[in-house]
């Protein structure tokens, strides 16, 4: 038998966060305009391969929590906030795995060129705008060849940088060629190497912070607006929940209890196998002792909210460690202290997962089992046959949003083998209630495939 852990990750939309780093800003795409800037010129990037000189903001920019006065622009189509930065890096970088990471926002990233003389002139210009605390600065390349390569000018696009709430917007204007040879990075990256990066140039691409996108061919379209907006703090409690305790233990409850801190309330989010993540402040979440009914974060269950010093929680799974964060917060903002009083207790009684035998000869087992469209995915190949017919790959995890899809792929070791799959949706320890087999094939030997739905991590075995 092969056991694969398949854990699956609640989202909870956030509104305030802590972090002030390039991954956590948001994103939105919308239609506007393109607009011109008829400020001062930047000659020295109107060619291929320059960098400016350090250009004036007009006001303090705050950029991934550092402020900021000044930038430089380079003619492959980026903007840095570091004036000590002296090549104009034509490879796009946003992951960091070619040149260091900087501050830096990049419109379209890639190895471009301006053109300073006829049939087309490019220009490069900066301008800033209005009246403290509402200015706006807006850096520009017009008419610009994507890439050096083309022959006539392809496109026009500029950052805008807004002094309001110090959100930043790339805008778009296509020109007479398409693209040529093109493969670009749209996107914003930290000196920290954190970055987004988007997947396409259309009205509503994805930003990853994960994998960065560096094959960009098609223009966005007249007026394209891709904007950031960058994470909003609070103030959370000064003092944290203190002295986790665990008491009355049986197989499918406990009481966890807390001293107080000095937020309004206190949040309890458990998480059976695994410790949760945190929460996102600025974000309610509903509580239920229930586990499983609350809402879900971090990985968890919130299982309780409120202003007292314990909860007696139900629901749970014998034999299973539950793992707890307690987080004091203030009401007004729901800002969380994220430094979050932690414990563990672990319920009575035996485990439910199955540990079954081999039922034939070592000529029948599987060897390559794959999943494909998860978050993250298993890759398990040429695995043989396990000692005894069971081996244990509970490491090997495939994680998933709920209510998407993961796909599996099963190759055997020898022959035409039949395949099943059951998931214990009742986690009552067998397989043997009414739609609990979801897959199953029309002939062959078969090698059973068990999923076991256990507190929201899915155990999937594989017999052999």
């Amino acid at each position: 038998m092969k056991k694969f852990l398949l854990t699956y990750i609640f989202v909870a939309i956030a509104t305030f966060v802590f972090s002030q780093t390039a991954d956590q800003y948001s994103f939105s795409a919308s239609s506007g305009s393109f607009l011109a800037v008829n400020g001062t010129d930047v000659d020295v990037i109107e060619v291929d391969e320059a960098i400016s000189a350090a250009i004036p903001i007009g006001f303090t920019f705050n950029y991934c929590g550092t402020d900021y006065t000044q930038v430089k622009a380079s003619s492959n189509g980026w903007l840095t906030f570091d004036i000590t930065e002296t090549s104009s890096q034509l490879t796009n970088d946003l992951d960091g795995s070619s040149y260091t990471p900087q501050d830096l926002l990049a419109p379209l990233w890639d190895d471009l060129e301006g053109n300073s003389s006829s049939p087309f002139k490019s220009v490069a210009q900066y301008k800033t705008d209005g009246v403290a605390p509402n200015r706006t600065f807006t850096m520009s390349w017009v008419k610009w060849i994507w890439d050096y390569a083309a022959s006539d000018d392809v496109i026009s696009f500029e950052i805008i940088l807004y002094e309001s709430d110090n959100h930043i917007e790339f805008r778009y204007d296509q020109e007479t060629d398409p693209p040529y040879s093109a493969d670009a990075s749209i996107g914003i990256q930290d000196a920290a190497g954190n970055f987004q990066s988007l997947n396409g140039t259309g009205t509503s691409p994805t930003p990853s912070s994960i994998t960065e996108t560096t094959t960009l061919s098609t223009r966005p379209a007249n007026g394209q607006i891709y904007s950031w907006t960058p994470p909003i703090s609070c103030t959370a409690p000064t003092t944290q929940a203190s002295s986790f305790t665990s008491s009355a233990i049986t197989d499918n409850t406990m009481t966890v209890g807390w001293t107080r801190g000095n937020g309004n309330n206190v949040m309890v989010v458990a998480r059976a196998g695994s410790a949760p993540t945190d929460p996102t402040s600025g974000t309610s979440y509903t509580a239920n002792a229930a586990y499983g009914s609350g809402d879900a974060c971090g990985g968890g269950f919130v299982v309780y909210n409120g202003p007292g010093t314990s909860v007696n929680l139900t629901a749970l799974s014998m034999g299973t460690t539950y793992y707890f964060a307690i987080y004091e917060y203030y009401t007004t903002d729901v800002c969380y202290f994220l430094t979050e009083l932690t414990g563990s207790a672990t319920t009575t009684g035996a485990s439910p997962y199955c540990i079954p035998s081999n039922t034939y000869s070592t000529s029948y087992y599987v060897d390559d089992f794959s999943t494909t469209g998860g978050s993250t995915n298993i890759t398990n190949n040429n695995s043989g046959f396990s000692t005894n017919g069971y081996g244990d790959f509970t490491s090997m995890t495939v994680t998933q949003i709920i209510g998407n899809t993961v796909n599996f792929s099963i190759t055997s070791g020898n022959g035409t083998m039949g395949y099943a799959i059951w998931v214990d949706w009742n986690q009552d320890g067998d397989f043997s209630d009414t739609g609990e087999q979801v897959f199953v094939t029309s002939s062959g030997i078969y090698l059973q495939l068990v999923v076991l739905l256990y507190q929201q991590e899915h155990q999937l075995e594989v017999q052999e």
